[in-house]
């Protein structure tokens, strides 16, 4: 906790700087993995006693207030068990509080077998690889809610086998449809749930975790025709198992993993909050956290620096 509190601060020397550190952190992560800064406060301990839940809706449905037709929730249920709410009961209460009018989005990100460790994840080549995915059976990685949430009887899946969601609600069918049309699959492109949550006036709100670090909807604006970095991505081969066995190998392209060390992520949290993008609440220990996708678009496209936040 010390040494991630001094990177920390080291880091937001400047961009560059916070660059150089993860050039050095990817290069050991076997090693430094254990002091990267927590993704939320519950992994080193600091919990309350007792969340109130019902505090949280309230600020979320403040937050919607009839302008949000959808929400992306990034959630961690382990920051949300001292509610003594279930999975099941924490989703039912979020669907009260936005109404039937508003969808609710979740990531359903999947973990691989054939990505391998952690320290060959910048060298591994996945070139050659046919990963298997079926979105109802391929083990969910980003949590319990979101993986709850799947098995609900309304709720929609994308067929997308790289950063998936599940949804329900007014647009979830909609924001499914396509997802795998074309002949280049982009998994935040144009034929997309994440940029039809974008073109629809998202609310990204975090519930537990750390915003920035799982705000996966500023990966649209990488993949809509004209980023600057060339070469910047790779093609995963994957093979989509539909419910009646029906198999479709489909082209994914991925940014290529290399990239993640120009990632100047904590600056970029300085900037969305030094612009009253990215709002972090505390209650009760418990951080909830608001970015208005549109907002967060509009100030990208302004960037002199036409790849931020990388810095390459």
């Amino acid at each position: 906790m010390f040494i991630a509190s001094i990177y920390q601060k080291i880091v937001l020397i400047s961009p560059h700087v916070e660059v150089i550190l993860r050039k050095f952190y990817w290069k050991f992560v076997d090693i430094f993995v254990r002091f990267r800064p927590v993704s939320n406060k519950a992994e080193v301990g600091i919990m309350s006693d007792k969340v109130d839940f019902d505090k949280i809706s309230q600020l979320i449905a403040k937050k919607i207030a009839g302008e949000f037709p959808i929400i992306i929730i990034h959630s961690s249920y382990k920051a949300l068990k001292s509610t003594n709410l279930s999975p099941v009961e924490i989703i039912s209460n979020i669907r009260k509080t936005v109404g039937e009018n508003v969808t609710i989005v979740m990531p359903v990100i999947r973990a691989f077998e054939e990505k391998g460790e952690l320290k060959d994840y910048l060298k591994r080549d996945l070139s050659s690889v046919v990963c298997e995915y079926d979105k109802y059976a391929t083990p969910v990685s980003s949590g319990v809610l979101p993986k709850v949430m799947m098995t609900l009887p309304d709720a929609y899946i994308s067929d997308c086998p790289l950063n998936p969601v599940v949804a329900i609600g007014p647009h979830a069918e909609k924001m499914m449809k396509n997802n795998v049309h074309s002949g280049k699959i982009y998994p935040h492109g144009k034929e997309s749930a994440w940029y039809y949550c974008l073109i629809n006036k998202a609310l990204v709100v975090g519930i537990g975790v750390r915003l920035h670090h799982n705000l996966t909807i500023r990966r649209v604006f990488e993949e809509l025709g004209d980023w600057p970095v060339e070469n910047w991505f790779r093609v995963r081969q994957f093979c989509i198992k539909s419910r009646n066995n029906v198999e479709n190998v489909v082209s994914v392209l991925e940014r290529r993993p290399q990239y993640t060390v120009f990632l100047a992520e904590e600056n970029m949290r300085k900037k969305l909050l030094e612009n009253n993008i990215l709002e972090v609440y505390d209650i009760d220990g418990v951080d909830v956290s608001f970015v208005d996708s549109e907002t967060l678009f509009k100030y990208m496209k302004l960037q002199k620096n036409k790849n931020w936040p990388y810095y390459i």
